[in-house]
């Protein structure tokens, strides 16, 4: 759930109802929690704090990512040069330690402070490749109750000889709400044998009960998309959850591994099934 946002400025008129990110408190697998970095070594800035507790959990399972190696120079040359190509080569804010960036909010342009996350290098078919994951800060004190949050995401491609290809790249994705996105916490998994994406949980709790959905941001054609339909917990069905794990172990469809996902109500098993990429949607379908 998340807290309040008191904002100085006038109240803005009534907007539509936007899900809120929700952090996770337990998981059936220990799954690594992203740490903040700073975008620049020459520029450091503070870092974020810890996101506050939500009543809302999530376990999604999946193996750890298979290690790959780069010089740590490397990475930061990686990780600066898709963050100035998104936000704008002098838009870093060192004295935030955090790349400014506007958004349309469909009212009037918002202000936003992005912060990065520890980018992630893992294993690709064509070598290694690095994953970042920036994020809007919600104690900046920019925003009101309607602003979203913003997630952004990028990956990229390490060349032998140093250099480094896009491989996709969205930097302003609207979710969550008093401009937190309640994605500081995303999981990177591998959903194909050469893809990874970002697992968050956008939803919330309202009058104790949870409706949520698994948010699956997997690169396709330069951007990322949101390719999964699969609710994690509903208000039909109060103190039941879908956990999601990745299969390894069925036929790849469109370079996607299928999910798996598990219906449990306390510790009891109650429902499990395999959910196949489906092309034709671009995303793994769902059906209660």
């Amino acid at each position: 759930m998340i807290r309040p946002h008191h904002d100085a400025r006038p109240a803005r008129p009534p907007h539509r109802h936007r899900a809120t990110g929700c952090s996770p408190l337990a998981g059936a697998l220990a799954l690594a929690v992203l740490s903040a970095c700073q975008p620049s070594p020459s520029a450091a800035g503070p870092a974020p704090a810890d996101v506050a507790g939500t009543a809302a959990t999530r376990a999604p399972t999946a193996p750890p990512l298979a290690p790959a190696a780069l010089e740590p120079a490397q990475v930061q040359s990686i990780v600066d040069g898709l963050l100035r190509s998104a936000y704008g080569a002098d838009s870093f804010d060192a004295s935030r330690g955090c790349w400014r960036h506007t958004f349309e909010t469909g009212e009037e342009p918002q202000a936003y402070c992005m912060r990065v996350a520890e980018p992630r290098v893992v294993a690709g078919e064509q070598g290694p490749q690095v994953y970042v994951l920036t994020y809007s800060d919600p104690d900046a004190g920019l925003y009101s109750r309607v602003d979203p949050g913003l997630q952004g995401v990028f990956a990229a491609q390490a060349g032998a000889d140093g250099t480094w290809t896009p491989l996709a790249s969205s930097p302003a994705i609207d979710m969550g709400q008093n401009g937190d996105c309640g994605c500081r916490d995303s999981e990177l998994i591998q959903v194909g044998p050469d893809r990874h994406g970002w697992l968050s949980v956008a939803g919330g709790v309202w009058q104790g009960v949870e409706s949520s959905l698994y948010a699956l941001q997997v690169p396709i054609d330069g951007a990322f998309r949101n390719v999964s339909r699969i609710p994690r917990a509903s208000e039909d069905a109060p103190g039941e959850v879908n956990i999601l794990g990745v299969d390894r172990n069925r036929a790849v469809v469109a370079g996607m591994y299928p999910l798996t996902v598990t219906r449990r109500r306390g510790d009891t098993l109650l429902d499990s099934r395999t959910v196949a990429f489906d092309p034709v949607q671009g995303a793994y379908p769902w059906t209660p």
